[in-house]
């Protein structure tokens, strides 16, 4: 049997306890510091854009006449009376609803494509247990 002197032992466990707590702050300070100063994006040289005016000017005038210029609209077709009336009984209820379908239906398609990406999320684990092993399943 191996006799430990119970001060020593505790002495032991404090500075142990101390050397850890100063690692972690110099760790917690190299990483802060690594965050804002690494972070930074570099220095970019600011070249000068080409030039875009032209060399010399055009002469020509474009002359249009009337009858080369061609309607927009080949047919005017007109609205008749039922779709007036169905639009103007149409409640807001009902706009509302429309709208509300097709901002589901965006949002589902945004859901489907981005779940096809992986997500990259920053995280910091720390887990400290004093005097207890963690067993293989990582209870205690």
């Amino acid at each position: 049997m191996i006799r430990t002197n119970p001060k020593r032992a505790l002495k032991f466990s404090y500075l142990l306890s101390e050397l850890i707590k100063v690692t972690m702050t110099s760790v917690m300070t190299v990483l802060m510091i690594n965050l804002i100063i690494g972070c930074a994006p570099p220095a970019m040289q600011m070249l000068t854009p080409p030039p875009i005016t032209p060399s010399s000017q055009p002469t020509s005038v474009l002359q249009l006449q009337q009858d080369e210029i061609k309607p927009m609209y080949r047919e005017l077709v007109p609205v008749d009376l039922p779709t007036v009336v169905r639009v103007v009984m149409a409640r807001n209820i009902d706009i509302q609803q429309a709208r509300q379908r097709v901002e589901a239906s965006l949002g589902r398609y945004e859901s489907n494509v981005q779940s096809l990406l992986p997500v990259i999320v920053p995280s910091f684990l720390f887990q400290h247990v004093d005097g207890v092993n963690l067993n293989a399943s990582g209870t205690l």
